[in-house]
């Protein structure tokens, strides 16, 4: 487990992208003395993992690296992943699906990116309190299922899969005492957050909730069901990618029909796909990392399905099914792994270096408003204006009305005055544009990559503003 985390951090402790960044800010400040906040007398809650702050917070103690941390913690967790994944398959022998597991899931490309955020915790936590689960640790369970809850809101849906598990194979009844002591042990954790966040921060809900919501139901996103297939799928080879679904398919007929202990990952993965269906938010590549993890479990199962198919015919089949499935397997990870080493996300270094002019030229109590405010907020250490609201609950109402990045720039510009904006010049809208020409200069520029070739990444000092 130590060598595979040693790896990961090796080949991806560079990778980085920007919306773990607004929670290191909160850590950094939690650190600090300044409470949990993002920006400094302002009680907002606009992180999605109080969990992972508190980790990063105790880090922050140490050091200011915290980027750096978040990588190694999630590499760490991400082989920790695996090894629970293997260990929820050997509890019904299935080998050949745990070594699929055990190989794919801590190097699979999406998993993989989405290091340096709490997504790799939230994922073992989720798979331990399955395996606990299994092992009928009931007590550990409810632990497990509480922490995912803290890391992420959607750990609730865990909570969910497990009991259908549980009720499922008929392990225990919900009236047994051992049951209700877990419950409760689970509603004591999160209660005491649920009435913390109510006074500290008025409401426990998010921010970012109905920011993502409102960035979702604009025309020029699209959405997380649309957009399911090709994030899944991401830096797989696509002869793997149909081969894997219809291994996918069988292997969840197999767990249906033989009660198989992954099928709990499975069902987890659904209902996952479904919340954020319904939610309406926008396909943001890290929201998918439970429907890998689902898809990891049941490609595992058509192939130990596969195997144990073979074997009625005779062992040597079955030997030579299952050593060519997990090769194959192997083989698309490689590929993959070296398709991801010559990727990278070089947005945040130009964002960073942003942060760091406006921390070096700036005054302390100068405003900053920007669209993407991750690394630039997080380096900068200026009170940010977020125009896509995820920092402030008004602006991101705004955007659910009008449904446009540009009208909501101008409100936020309106109702905050910022001393300074950093926009990327293909972000800036006609309506925010013709503002930034009337009441700002530009006074810093820096080219950045983006999908569709460079862009300009601009600063701007707008007039009027402490002059």
């Amino acid at each position: 487990m130590l060598l595979v985390g040693a790896i990961i951090v090796v080949c991806f402790g560079e990778r980085h992208y920007d919306d773990p960044y607004i929670t290191y800010r909160y850590a950094q400040n939690l650190a600090g003395g300044a409470g949990f906040v993002y920006n400094r007398g302002e009680y907002v809650l606009s992180t999605t993992t109080p969990l992972f702050t508190l980790i990063l917070a105790l880090a922050a103690l140490v050091t200011q690296d915290l980027p750096t941390v978040a990588n190694i913690v999630g590499a760490g967790c991400l082989a920790a992943g695996a090894l629970c994944f293997k260990r929820i398959f050997l509890s019904d022998q299935q080998r050949l699906a745990a070594l699929i597991a055990l190989v794919a899931y801590p190097v699979y490309p999406l998993l993989v990116n989405t290091l340096g955020s709490e997504i790799p915790l939230f994922l073992l936590l989720c798979l331990l309190s399955f395996y606990a689960s299994v092992q009928q640790h009931y007590n550990l369970t409810a632990i497990c299922l509480a922490l995912a809850t803290l890391t992420r809101p959607d750990g609730a849906l865990a909570v969910v899969a497990v009991f259908i598990g549980v009720v499922w194979r008929k392990r225990m009844r919900v009236a047994e005492p051992r049951f209700l002591r877990a419950a409760g042990l689970y509603a004591l954790f999160i209660s005491a957050w649920l009435i913390m966040a109510w006074k500290y921060f008025g409401n426990p809900l998010p921010v970012t909730l109905y920011a993502k919501q409102a960035q979702g139901a604009l025309l020029i996103s699209i959405g997380f069901l649309p957009g399911l297939a090709s994030m899944v799928s991401q830096s797989i080879p696509l002869p793997a990618v149909w081969f894997g679904a219809g291994l996918a398919i069988t292997g969840c007929i197999y767990m249906l029909k033989r009660k198989q202990v992954a099928l709990i990952v499975v069902i987890w993965a659904v209902m996952h796909t479904v919340a954020y269906g319904l939610l309406g938010v926008s396909r943001y590549f890290w929201y998918y990392a439970p429907v890998v993890t689902g898809l990891i479990a049941a490609v595992g199962m058509g192939a130990e399905h596969a195997s144990q198919w073979a074997k009625r015919v005779s062992p040597l089949a079955s030997k030579v099914i299952g050593a060519t499935l997990a090769g194959a397997v192997v083989i698309t990870m490689a590929l993959s792994v070296v398709n991801l080493t010559q990727t990278g996300n070089p947005r945040t270094e130009v964002y960073r270096a942003v942060g760091e002019w406006l921390r070096a030229k700036t005054g302390a109590d100068d405003s900053v408003g920007a669209l993407e405010v991750g690394a630039v907020g997080y380096y900068a250490q200026r009170r940010i204006i977020d125009f896509a609201g995820l920092i402030q609950p008004d602006v991101a109402q705004r955007l659910l009305l009008s449904q446009s990045y540009d009208e909501t720039a101008i409100y936020a510009m309106d109702r905050y005055q910022p001393d300074y904006i950093a926009i990327r010049d293909d972000q800036v809208g006609p309506l925010t544009r013709s503002r930034l020409e009337q009441a700002c200069r530009a006074i810093w520029h820096g080219v950045m990559d983006i999908e569709a070739g460079t862009t300009l990444m601009v600063v701007y000092r707008c007039h009027g503003q402490n002059e």
